[in-house]
């Protein structure tokens, strides 16, 4: 494959360590997997252009409660070159459990948030 060649890639990208609210007023540590599909000369070059908008996904931003500037960390899972495809979008979300004392996750969100209390979602 040259560096000039134009091939299509389906890489599978994993979020963690991100506060969401997947339901209105139940908020909860998780994260997130996506799958996009792009063209691009190379896996390299596919894992870039795959990670460039998700941040910014208004598919994503609508759900997460992190702060702007909290880390979050992201894993490109598996990269293929295909022939076919259909274009895909979105994203499946996952929560994780917590630590629902005033020092755990919770708690922090509480102080962060300002509200009075938190219910995670069962």
């Amino acid at each position: 494959m040259s560096e000039t060649d134009t091939h299509h890639f389906r890489v599978r990208v994993t979020g963690r360590d991100l506060i969401l609210e997947l339901q209105p007023g139940q908020v909860k540590a998780g994260g997130f997997v996506t799958t996009r599909i792009v063209s691009a000369s190379n896996e390299e070059n596919a894992i870039i252009k795959a990670g460039a908008g998700i941040k910014f996904d208004p598919d994503l931003v609508k759900f997460v409660r992190s702060a702007p500037d909290s880390p979050y960390s992201v894993t490109v899972d598996e990269v293929e070159e295909v022939d076919e495809f259909v274009e895909l979008h979105g994203f499946t979300f996952f929560t994780v459990g917590v630590d629902d004392s005033e020092k755990g996750i919770l708690g922090w969100l509480k102080r962060r948030l300002g509200l009075a209390s938190i219910r995670p979602v069962d």
